[in-house]
């Protein structure tokens, strides 16, 4: 009868150590998760900044080259 109690109590003492192991595990898996999810909204925030400045720099670029074309139009033309 106490060798029974004994191997019950392991089994518990088991389970517990299983189920502490199991939910340090869950945890971190969580933690990852929101490391990754802010890691995937950063990125989306870069991108989405970096295209706007490639807009900005190719509408600049191309006000730049009509300017150009302009004033040697204008130079050409003469008075």
């Amino acid at each position: 009868m106490q060798e029974q109690q004994r191997l019950i109590s392991e089994a518990h003492a088991e389970a517990a150590r299983i189920l502490a192991k199991a939910n340090e595990r869950a945890e971190a898996a969580v933690s990852d998760q929101e490391v990754l999810k802010r890691a995937d909204g950063r990125a989306q925030q870069v991108v989405r900044e970096a295209e706007g400045r490639a807009e900005r720099i190719v509408r600049e670029a191309e006000a730049y080259a009509l300017d150009q074309l302009k004033q040697l139009e204008a130079h050409w033309a003469g008075p």
